[in-house]
């Protein structure tokens, strides 16, 4: 069987189906083509993150716990810390209360001891407030959290008998999506970076097992945070 010959038999064979195989051609061009960008979207992705993963966690490791790290675990993490630098965060659920408004509502509260962030900057609103909260009873809230309290800058806010002035609103927390994990129950992109958001976008809608895991661990992250769970941590902290 000669080349001529079969290129003669496929002629003859698309020539009364040419419509059927121009949409399979096309059909086959354009899955090949977003499979290729697909898996291109995702290195991009990969590496995006990579690049960056240092400013979205604010330092080379972190180590959490639901409750304060027993004697022997807290020496071996002191040796560890020889020689570098550590910072220590304290998470918990507080009742905010802003005198001047009456204000109330439930918050996450995190404190924190020590240079952090060691990579990335606190972004805030203005500038200086996050240097501020070295001179005295300062405090740094979400911008969300000055409307719910009908606050404003200069406000007092109290945390159980704790006052303290609330001097900015936090703009961009390296860290602070610590809440979450990265392709565990999220996709974390660096922020302002539109192309990387894009990219985990598509991605996310091309991998339908992704979307499914993401969904079901969001919400077992969710269900962390519900009232029932957070009233008893409020409790534990009050009695």
């Amino acid at each position: 069987m000669t080349p001529g010959f079969v290129m003669r038999l496929a002629a003859r064979e698309t020539r009364a189906a040419w419509r059927r195989l121009l949409v399979l051609t096309a059909a086959v061009t354009v899955g090949t083509g977003a499979l290729v960008a697909i898996n291109s979207f995702s290195d991009n992705l990969r590496d995006s993150v990579r690049d960056q993963a240092r400013a979205l966690l604010g330092a080379d490791l972190s180590l959490s716990s639901r409750r304060p790290f027993e004697a022997h675990a807290a020496a071996v993490l002191d040796t560890l810390a020889q020689g570098g630098r550590v910072a220590r965060t304290v998470n918990f659920a507080g009742m905010a209360y802003v005198p001047r408004t009456t204000g109330t509502r439930l918050v996450q509260v995190t404190a924190v001891e020590g240079d952090f962030p060691f990579y990335g900057e606190i972004g805030t609103a203005p500038a200086t407030a996050w240097k501020q909260l070295q001179d005295g009873p300062h405090v740094v809230v979400e911008p969300s959290l000055l409307t719910q309290l009908d606050a404003r800058i200069g406000d007092t806010l109290a945390l159980g008998e704790g006052r303290f002035v609330i001097t900015g609103i936090a703009t961009s927390i390296p860290g602070y999506a610590g809440v979450v994990r990265h392709e565990h129950d999220c996709l974390m992109v660096p922020p302002e970076n539109s192309q990387a958001i894009a990219l985990a976008a598509v991605r996310m809608l091309a991998d339908t097992q992704m979307q499914r895991r993401l969904i079901d661990n969001g919400l077992d992250t969710a269900n962390a945070f519900a009232w029932p769970k957070v009233a008893n941590r409020v409790l534990d902290v009050y009695g």
